[in-house]
């Protein structure tokens, strides 16, 4: 029970003026107002609930009798004790009091020395404020009370992997423990990963966070703030930038601090800007200098700066001069910084010749295969076709089974919603390569898409405009914003449920997700963009409207881009990387196309997300990738930070239509 005497610090006997008085003097003290925008703002909201229950209850003459004969039951049971004082402990962690209710825990394991979950709370605190040994045996004590109750294996991982005690190889082991007893806490997958971690195994621990991972536990920002790092370690920038603007959004959402939101964004920025040019020191521009060895907490050997560690890499890197060092207490892992000789920026490109002659001798079998199948099928000279993705418009049609249309389509058609910005390009029937290996962006499968036409440009916002004066349809959010609202930018703030209305009045529908990447692809091959394999900004000269953290708004446009002003892929379409993001038909399943239909997949039956493609301009490269795959809530607009960007949408049509 909950000692309100001891809150108001008076005693059992006050009078109604002293208990009055108490309370009005601790209010001063304590009141929310007091201490608005100060650290300590949370506790004081919870220290003037806490003083306003106490007063409530001993100001009542007769709820005050009720208190003091329960408080006299209550010191008769000291379980009943426990538990009260585990609940303050609990309330104190929540409000960040870590001291107040550590000494809550400790009173409450006193009075009930199996209450192993007040064990499991006071671990947690010590390894907050790094007390990994006292964890460790509070971690053991939970194990010993509790063997079939994951906690005690929990804390027992973090002891290991964020103190970074014991074996790697133990740590492992017990990490793949917790996984199999509690799959949805992310605390097994974090342990496996810092494992790998320390062992240089950068790659094989990210494979851990963004596949092994349960889908719903990889937006937790300790899961995005250990890819940021292992991205950064990596030199992969975008990856890292992108991860960060996840992070970032996700403790948003948890009603972090703006300012301390914004500070450490600037800071990560820098700290990207000082890995970049620190690379001249780790390629080995001075190779014949070892990299020194520190204690943690000491400043850099070579200037004297501050040392920037890695929560779960022993290595840091000093913030003045970009020189990397390691620490003493890790050099058994035996652990050296990663070298772009041996670890790609990009790990989609990571293949061996003898992999890519693989690949080419697959690829031509492949090829030699598809057209003999097509030969047989439909009596088609094998000459007219020109690979195995895309069959030769120029072939006689009529002669399929089955056809769609009596005649070959044309190359483009004009919509009825706003010439000359309603074109639509042909994409034509054919195979392709769909999704990637790359971060689980896929499963790479082969899909048959028949031809269709689509919208060569995003829907614009005179077009959109259109609609709404035919239709009486609402404008959408940002309809009045003067950064996005101008007739040639692509509309954004629309619900999918928008799209759809503008689709039918239009007399056209949206893309299913594999008819966008049909044609985002632009008939190229297994290529990580639009245009290809080169970054966005290659040799400066931009392809896409998108955020890259270094360039500011160098590629011409701070917010949307008017449609069109980057060059076209393949097909002729326009802005299917950057800009603006894309709904599509299709509801959203991670999983969906291990097992998908071959021809013409028009994705799961039921969801709660719709997918969208082809990232904005507030995303990093990353998101740029034809492969890449996100969600939105169909019935909301997003704007801001992260996958919810700008989301507008483009059209397309049946080609027998």
């Amino acid at each position: 029970m909950v000692d309100y005497y001891q809150i108001l610090d008076i005693p059992e006997n006050a009078t109604q003026e002293e208990i009055r008085k108490a309370y009005r003097e601790r209010s001063k003290k304590w009141h929310p107002d007091k201490h608005v925008g100060s650290q300590i703002y949370d506790l004081a909201v919870a220290k003037q609930k806490e003083l306003n229950q106490a007063y409530e209850v001993l100001s009542n003459p007769e709820k005050r009798r009720q208190y003091d004969q329960g408080r006299i039951r209550t010191e008769q049971d000291p379980y009943t004790r426990a538990e009260e004082e585990f609940l303050l402990g609990t309330n104190l962690y929540e409000s960040g009091n870590l001291s107040e209710a550590y000494n809550a825990l400790l009173r409450a394991v006193a009075l009930a020395p199996n209450f192993w979950e007040a064990y499991s709370l006071l671990g947690q605190i010590d390894i907050e404020q790094g007390n990994y040994i006292q964890a460790s045996k509070t971690a053991d004590k939970i194990i010993h009370m509790q063997p079939n109750v994951p906690d005690g294996y929990i804390l027992k991982v973090r002891v290991l992997s964020e103190g970074t005690y014991g074996s790697i190889e133990a740590t492992i082991k017990l990490s793949n423990k917790v996984i199999q007893m509690a799959p949805d806490v992310i605390w097994g997958y974090l342990g496996k990963a810092q494992s790998y971690i320390r062992k240089g195994q950068l790659e094989r621990a990210r494979i851990v966070l963004e596949k092994d991972t349960p889908e719903h536990l990889r937006e937790y920002p300790e899961i995005l703030e250990l890819i940021r790092e292992i991205c950064l370690e990596n030199d992969d920038y975008d990856s890292a930038w992108e991860y960060h603007l996840r992070y970032v959004q996700v403790l948003r959402l948890a009603g972090r601090d703006e300012d301390k939101l914004a500070a450490d964004t600037l800071d990560f920025k820098a700290r990207i800007e000082l890995h970049r040019t620190a690379h001249v020191t780790r390629d080995g521009v001075k190779e014949s200098e070892p990299i020194r060895t520190i204690r943690s907490g000491e400043p850099c050997p070579y200037c004297g700066g501050v040392i920037y560690p890695f929560r779960a890499i022993p290595n840091g890197q000093c913030k003045s001069c970009g020189k990397w060092v390691k620490f003493q207490d890790e050099q058994e892992h035996k652990y050296t910084p990663s070298s772009p000789a041996t670890q790609s920026a990009d790990t989609e490109s990571e293949f061996t010749g003898d992999d890519l002659l693989k690949m080419v001798v697959g690829i031509l079998i492949l090829v030699a295969v598809v057209a003999l199948k097509i030969a047989s099928l439909y009596n088609i000279d094998i000459g007219t076709t020109t690979d195995n993705t895309d069959i030769d418009t120029t072939t006689n049609i009529d002669t399929l089974n089955t056809p769609k249309y009596k005649s070959k389509p044309t190359n483009r058609i004009t919509g009825k919603d706003g010439a000359p910005m309603s074109i639509m390009a042909l994409i034509p029937a054919g195979e392709f390569s769909m999704g990637s290996d790359y971060m689980g962006l896929g499963y790479i499968h082969s899909v048959y898409i028949d031809a269709f036409y689509m919208d060569i440009y995003e829907v614009t916002n005179a077009q959109y405009g259109k609609f709404m004066d035919a239709t009486g349809h609402s404008a959408p959010d940002y309809w009045y914003d003067s950064d996005l609202n101008a007739p040639d930018q692509p509309v954004v703030g629309v619900s999918w449920y928008d799209a759809v209305a503008y689709a039918e009045w239009a007399g056209k529908r949206l893309p299913t997700e594999a008819e966008w990447e049909r044609a985002a692809r632009g008939g190229l091959v297994g290529k990580r963009y639009p245009w290809g394999d080169e970054a966005p900004d290659a040799d400066g000269v931009y392809k896409a409207n998108y955020t890259n953290p270094w360039n500011g708004a160098t590629d011409g446009y701070r917010y949307t881009a008017p449609v069109g002003r980057f060059p076209p892929n393949g097909y002729g379409l326009y802005d299917m990387a950057g800009n603006a993001w894309e709904w599509c038909a299709d509801w959203y399943d991670p999983k969906y196309y291990a097992d998908s239909p071959y021809k013409n997949p028009l994705g799961p039956d039921s969801g709660s997300y719709r997918t969208i493609r082809g990232g904005s301009w507030c995303n990093a490269a990353y998101a740029l990738r034809v492969a890449n795959r996100s969600i939105g809530d169909p019935s909301h607009t997003y704007y801001g930070i992260g996958f919810g960007c700008g989301i507008g949408f483009r059209c397309v049509q049946d080609a027998g239509e």
